[in-house]
């Protein structure tokens, strides 16, 4: 009898959990993880923007200076996705677009005209479960 009390118990538990979860927006055991350093890249800001798995077309980023949160400028994504803005200044940015969660910081190293590391922006809609849009290295081809 013990072992039944026991085991519904333990399901009780799980389902006044679950139901905790369904109702809040976010639940976060540890409190919030620590910022990651910038993705460092030289020369242009360039690279693709995607929203989950298909790439945002027709659109303005905004670039944010990530120590004041001031826009700095905005370029625009082609029709691929694709975006550069050339002889950006060295400085640490966050990308932004209405609707979506601010990302990651990237660190410009050295301002310049060649997309020498391109980055993969994938934005986050703005209200989901994430800390903040994500930035990515691209692998370069050989």
């Amino acid at each position: 009898m013990k072992h039944v009390v026991k085991g519904l118990s333990r399901v009780a538990l799980v389902l006044v959990l679950w139901q905790i979860a369904v109702q809040a927006d976010c639940i976060t055991i540890g409190g919030p993880s620590p910022p990651k350093p910038p993705i460092r890249v030289s020369a242009a800001f360039c690279g693709t923007a995607v929203a989950g798995a298909d790439p945002l077309t027709s659109q303005d980023l905004e670039l944010i200076d990530a120590d004041t949160g001031v826009m700095v400028g905005k370029v625009h994504v082609d029709s691929r996705g694709h975006f550069r803005l050339s002889k950006l200044p060295v400085g640490r940015y966050r990308v932004h677009l209405a609707g979506f969660m601010t990302s990651e910081a990237v660190e410009i190293t050295t301002s310049g005209k060649a997309c020498e590391q391109p980055i993969l922006v994938k934005m986050i809609v703005a209200g989901e479960c994430y800390p903040a849009s994500h930035v990515s290295k691209v692998p370069r081809s050989r």
